[in-house]
């Protein structure tokens, strides 16, 4: 099976891009991997970028599809960031969202951890979203507001969970993976992405497009529509099947 991509990635209103998102295709399995930094003064960008290419290098190493491999990628790139905070007190801050999709080219299997979300089609509808680890999310686990409400919520920025804390790694990953379907489509995101495009919007532009590209570039229009001011880094990675 064909797994077409696309990658956006952009600094959007903020003086730097603290996002970092890339992927590997090998003849066996692929790897598509985007984090989203935090902590300041590039050290969010040194974050980012350190911990995909470290769950990258790892998949490379290791390449398959399984929950287990999918951790080991992850804990990989946790143990890799904490290890730049003990070298360099400057960086001891800096955390990093993270969300990573595995292949073998016959089935899915995804995981994350913070609020960079992967959003799953198919037949054109949204299947799946995965659910932030932020204090919104609880809020809406607990019923005191709806889903959408955490677009808009005073305390969207605040993470339970980041690569970079010195604590339990807590990750949300897929038990078994998921049998994959000519035209399925994934949105791998960041929360400056997510904020300002909504859900209907990408399955909107989704039926009027034939590529990863053209959805990924509709859905920036959308974006850039709603954006204000000094708004967040916006990236995404588009995978549509064939």
């Amino acid at each position: 099976m064909i797994f077409d991509t696309a990658v956006m990635s952009k600094q959007g209103g903020r003086r730097y891009n603290e996002d970092c998102c890339d992927y590997v295709m090998l003849p066996q399995a692929a790897c598509w991997v985007l984090a989203d930094g935090l902590g300041g003064h590039r050290g969010g960008a040194i974050a980012s970028q350190a911990a995909v290419a470290e769950v990258l290098r790892e998949f490379k190493e290791m390449p398959g599809c399984s929950a287990e491999l999918l951790q080991k990628y992850i804990i990989a790139a946790q143990h890799k960031l904490l290890a730049m905070q003990q070298a360099d007190e400057t960086i001891a801050s800096m955390r990093t969202t993270m969300v990573v999709v595995l292949t073998d080219y016959r089935s899915v299997i995804w995981g994350h951890i913070g609020d960079s979300r992967l959003y799953y089609f198919r037949s054109g509808q949204l299947q799946f979203q995965t659910k932030d680890h932020s204090v919104p999310q609880m809020l809406v686990d607990m019923g005191k507001i709806s889903l959408p409400e955490i677009r808009n919520h005073e305390d969207r920025n605040r993470l339970i969970r980041a690569l970079g804390q010195n604590k339990e790694l807590r990750l949300t990953i897929l038990e078994d993976s998921q049998a994959v379907h000519v035209g399925d489509a994934m949105l791998l995101c960041s929360d400056g992405f997510w904020e300002l495009v909504q859900e209907e919007d990408m399955v909107k532009v989704l039926a009027d497009t034939v590529s990863p590209a053209k959805w990924l570039n509709a859905l920036e229009q959308v974006l850039l529509e709603h954006a204000k001011g000094e708004f967040d880094n916006y990236s995404a990675i588009a995978i549509i099947t064939g």
